[in-house]
Order: structure tokens, then sequence, then C-alpha cells
């Protein structure tokens, strides 16, 4: 751990004196994330009429991984207080499901891909029961999200990708940091020069 924090230090260090940003002297890595979704009630066998599944919504925090906040706050936060940022995407998942064709799942995001687990046939639109995974890619900032199929080639052992749905998403993204008066997270708006106490 010391040696660690001794490599960290001295590239930081040396990123300091060539005058280039933190970013390109630490790897930056996503922090796991994941929503836990239960199935609709629609989804019982007994149900006779479809169901729509609430919206979706998540965030993650991208910084040091693994995050360590002595570490973050001595080092880190002197140099670029702007390095750890929280970008948080909201989608609103609509769907139709079929009675007795959805089950438990998870929702996990993780190095910006969605993947959906479990037995959640439907859980998004388009979503393909039949395929070995389903994953979507979703975008840095505003743009097209898309929904990506693929199954694994049985020759070649490669995946075969198929683009089955896309649409708008909002990705919103603002420096994060925590005070250390009062440890509260301070969410700061670059755009408006505003600073939002959570």
């Amino acid at each position: 751990m010391i040696i660690k924090s001794l490599s960290v230090l001295f590239c930081v260090l040396s990123c300091v004196l060539s005058s280039c940003t933190i970013e390109n002297c630490i790897n930056i890595r996503y922090r796991y994330s994941s929503i836990k979704l239960s199935s609709p009630v629609c989804c019982d066998s007994s149900q006779t009429s479809d169901c729509i599944f609430p919206n979706v919504e998540f965030e993650e925090i991208i910084g040091v991984f693994p995050y360590n906040e002595d570490l973050f706050d001595e080092i880190i936060r002197q140099l670029d207080p702007h390095y750890t940022n929280k970008r948080i995407y909201s989608g609103s998942y609509t769907l139709t499901v079929k009675p007795g064709t959805c089950g438990y799942g998870e929702l996990k995001v993780l190095e910006r891909q969605i993947v959906v687990e479990g037995k959640c046939c439907g859980i998004i639109p388009y979503f393909s029961c039949k395929k070995d995974n389903t994953s979507v890619f979703y975008p840095e900032s505003k743009a097209a999200l898309k929904i990506i199929e693929y199954t694994a080639n049985k020759s070649t052992d490669k995946p075969v990708l198929r683009l089955v749905k896309s649409f708008d998403i909002i990705a919103e993204e603002r420096p994060l940091f925590k005070s250390k008066h009062n440890n509260i997270i301070v969410n700061q708006n670059q755009d408006q020069n505003m600073i939002n106490f959570n």
C-alpha cells in the first residue's frame, strides 16, 4: 500500500512538473453500481393484461479506483478539484410485457455498459429473450442511447452485434468533491457557476 501510494504521488508530481492534467496521469476507472429491479406485478401468470415497467434512473461516480478518500483529499483534490466527476443518467424505459414472461432480474452498470441479467425478457424496449446477452451502451453526453444485442459465433467465438434500438438519453456531468468541514457532498455546476448542496 505504501509503495502504491508513493508511486501515485510520484506520478502526480511528475504530472504537475510537466503541466499536464491529472486525468492523463492516473487511469480513470468506472466505479461499479447496480440497480436491482423487482418483477412487475403483471409478470404473475395470473394477470391477463400487459403492464408498463416503471422508469429507471441510475448514476455512477467516476474517479480513482479503488477509491481512497484520504488519498483523494490530500493529493488529487489539491491539484485538480474537478478530477472526480459525477455523471447522472436518466432514461425512461417503457415496455409492455406479456403475462408470465418476466422474472426477477438485475440491471448492472459497469464501464459505460448496462447488462441485463436474469429472466427479464422485455425489461428494456425491444429486448430479445432469445439472445445470449444484451447490453446497452450509453453515451458520455446527451446523445442517442443504443441498445445492442450480441450472440457468440460458435465457429469463431466472436460476438455478433446487432443494433436493436436507439433513442435519446440525457447525461448530466458535474464535478464532485466532499467538503471537509461538514462532510456533505458539493456538486459544482461549471456552466452556471452555481454550487448546489445535497
